[in-house]
């Protein structure tokens, strides 16, 4: 069966962010083809992605990391994909993946029973058309969710009719979209990078499993949790303080403070602070330090750190900032954005 090697390659990638990091489970570190399919599976990421019409009757599990490896290493625009069945009868037979070039030859050992238990995350009986926007909200508001392991429920984003909320204790977020969406989901905010590289165009759910699927036909779900989210709204009724002006020009100088900050930190902090008209940003990391420097209407004095890509994006669209005496606000109420961090925080 012969198929275009390149493609192949790039299913394999597609269907990566379900392979287990150990052999816990049965066939989690491995390709799992069924059902005109390749599947991977690994109790918290599950990735279904179509095969071409050539390749529908593939079945069995191969390791993934040899499989993917070797093919990748492979020279040519097509290879040859065939499996080989064992036989008691035929000495030196047995199951196997067979991938063949002009110049290479493979045999990756292949189970012939699947194993992998990925039937027990269900599939969807009904998908949900993505809203518009939701997939930005998302990417907006990921990183306001805690990465803090021992509150579960916080690492994840709430999604809810048409808005995202987040927090970490610290800082808490709203955004809206343009169309409510039916379902309520608990989303890990951990999956939503590697999630939008899927470009998904609906969405579904089975009991503890979250699914998003694109327009090739890839499923991407993720295992979901219960819980009651803490509703946030609460914090944005009858907001008292101090409304300020920042400086037109603060983008620019965002973009001049976060080249001193750590790209290896989870996240690009950098702090604000003011007092007696003057406002300064800084970014500081292990090797160098920038501050920014401007002239502002408020006198008053305060500190707080902040996500430098998410101030950079915010402002451009809050129409209004207030202090109060633990929280600055930011609020684009155009747009649906409502957002406040503590003062003073640690970094």
């Amino acid at each position: 069966m012969k198929t275009n090697r390149d493609s192949l390659v790039q299913i394999l990638s597609a269907v990566s962010p379900g392979l287990a990091r150990k052999d816990l489970l049965a066939q989690a570190q491995s390709f799992v083809f069924v059902g005109g399919e390749v599947i991977t599976c690994n109790d918290r990421v599950a990735v279904h992605h179509p095969l071409p019409p050539e390749l529908k009757e593939l079945h069995g599990a191969v390791k993934a990391d040899e499989t993917y490896r070797i093919l990748s290493r492979m020279e040519g625009d097509e290879v040859d994909v065939e499996m080989t069945i064992s036989d008691e009868k035929v000495a030196g037979s047995s199951n196997a993946l067979v991938l063949r070039t002009a110049k290479t030859k493979a045999e990756i050992k292949r189970d012939a029973e699947i194993k992998l238990k990925f039937q027990a995350i269900g599939t969807p009986e009904q998908w949900e058309k993505i809203p518009e926007g939701m997939l930005e909200a998302l990417e907006f508001s990921a990183f306001c969710a805690s990465t803090d392991l021992s509150k579960p429920l916080l690492c994840h984003l709430l999604i809810k009719g048409d808005e995202i909320a987040a927090t970490d204790n610290h800082r808490v977020l709203l955004r809206k979209f343009k169309k409510a969406l039916k379902n309520t989901l608990l989303l890990p905010a951990r999956v939503v990078p590697e999630l939008l590289a899927y470009a998904p165009v609906e969405v579904g759910v089975t009991q503890g499993w979250i699914h998003f699927r694109n327009e090739k036909g890839v499923t991407y779900s993720v295992r979901t949790i219960d819980g009651s989210y803490p509703d946030l709204h609460r914090f944005f009724v009858d907001i008292k303080g101090e409304e300020i002006v920042l400086p037109l020009d603060l983008c620019d100088g965002i973009n001049r403070v976060r080249e001193a900050l750590d790209r290896t930190a989870d996240q690009p902090l950098i702090k604000v602070s003011t007092t007696g008209g003057v406002l300064m940003a800084t970014g500081e990391g292990p090797y160098a330090t920038v501050k920014e420097r401007y002239k502002i209407a408020f006198q008053g004095t305060l500190t707080f750190f902040v996500n430098a890509d998410f101030l950079f994006d915010a402002l451009k669209i809050a129409d209004k900032y207030i202090v109060t005496d633990a929280r600055i606000y930011l609020l684009g109420e155009k747009v649906g954005f409502r957002h406040f961090i503590c003062l003073a925080a640690p970094k």
